[in-house]
């Protein structure tokens, strides 16, 4: 994930970089799996272990479990999707339904969606999804596990009639994707029509300039400087 200074990536071993004036520093961090960080540095973590992180620069604050991704706005805006039901091995914030529902056999293809406005208190909304992304005004634009891609419209969510996707980063009005077999598409602005452009990846992030960075599968970053 990335800022308008700074690049942050979670290394397949689960450490946390940060690229800053042509340099990787690797930053105190243990089982990093996911990132988010906005134009004033906010940064969120999630583990491995599906725990969620306010990376402060002073002590690191523990804010959820069970959380598959989080996202980020620049008004300070945190949008999270959360493993909705408890598996064959139950995690900590499961166990108060054992009582009451038993186990169930696995954990929804759809994750719960919360969200954390500044200042206020995490917030369920209705809806499911696995992959997050937050766009500088604070909206969520999320993916479901068949793919369908959703913008929050305010109140609710609006389906987008075309495109699927695994992975998805909206910033400065630019919104990209991760499609099937891997392909990088960008929504054209103002419409649902979507433009292919050259490479593959399996994950990305979208910077201040609305620019991706992608993740190929072999584990190499790239920067991309849109359609072309």
């Amino acid at each position: 994930m990335t800022t308008d200074r700074y690049v942050y990536v979670a290394h397949n071993d689960g450490s946390l970089y940060k690229f800053a004036k042509g340099v990787w520093s690797h930053l105190p961090s243990r089982n990093v799996a996911r990132v988010a960080v906005n134009a004033k540095g906010e940064l969120w973590v999630v583990t491995k272990q599906g725990e969620l992180y306010n990376i402060d620069p002073k002590k690191p604050h523990h804010q959820m479990l069970n959380v598959q991704d989080v996202g980020i706005g620049d008004d300070g805006t945190v949008w999270v999707t959360k493993l909705g039901h408890c598996g064959k091995h139950p995690r900590t914030s499961c166990q108060a339904r054992k009582k009451n529902r038993g186990w169930s056999h696995k954990f929804s293809a759809n994750g719960e969606i919360w969200r954390l406005k500044p200042g206020g208190k995490w917030e369920h909304i209705r809806g499911g999804a696995r992959r997050v992304a937050v766009d500088a005004q604070g909206n969520a634009w999320v993916t479901s596990s068949s793919g369908t891609i959703y913008r929050w419209a305010g109140k609710d969510w609006h389906k987008l009639a075309t495109g699927r996707a695994s992975d998805i980063g909206a910033s400065d009005g630019k919104v990209w994707v991760i499609g099937g077999s891997d392909t990088i598409w960008n929504l054209i602005k103002g419409s649902e029509k979507w433009v292919r452009i050259t490479g593959r990846g399996v994950n990305l992030a979208v910077d201040g300039k609305g620019l991706p960075w992608i993740a190929a599968s072999n584990g190499t970053l790239w920067q991309n400087h849109g359609p072309r």
